[in-house]
């Protein structure tokens, strides 16, 4: 049942075609990790999501909260809280185009806020506007590691 059901929601990753159309709206996910094991799958929200948006959702206490990996275009994260990760909030990770995060929360990562990392693969006209990053422990509030 619902109180019983695993963290996340996933996406088809890029290198088994992606998801496109994906919608998620107004509902909340709450995990409970303590530690930071980065080879564990316990974000809140991943894969690659094409064509897709994701908006009202309340994030707290999973790795990280919303991790993308491109290639991928246009994706809209909108309205959105996530808090007390042990990792980032939400990053935009190798090849993510045309995506946008607007009004978006962010409290108490273990790492970035919001990240555009540009790995292997440029990201490339990605926007981050009018949100809040607040106590992160690590790393930064919002950073852009790379691309255009």
């Amino acid at each position: 049942g619902s109180v019983h059901t695993g963290v996340g929601f996933y996406g088809r990753y890029a290198d088994e075609g992606g998801s496109t159309n994906v919608h998620l709206r107004d509902f909340a996910i709450v995990g409970d990790v303590r530690e930071r094991v980065d080879t564990d799958q316990v974000n809140g929200v991943g894969g690659a999501l094409s064509a897709s948006s994701i908006s009202g959702l309340y994030i707290q206490h999973t790795k990280v909260g919303l991790w993308f990996d491109g290639p991928m275009d246009d994706l809209r994260v909108e309205d959105t809280v996530v808090v007390d990760q042990v990792a980032d909030a939400l990053n935009f990770h190798g090849g993510v185009t045309n995506s946008v995060v607007r009004n978006v929360f962010v409290r108490n990562t273990g790492d970035d806020g919001l990240a555009m990392w540009s790995e292997k693969a440029a990201n490339a006209g990605n926007v981050f506007e009018n949100n809040t990053v607040q106590s992160n422990t690590l790393a930064n509030g919002i950073a852009v590691y790379g691309g255009t």
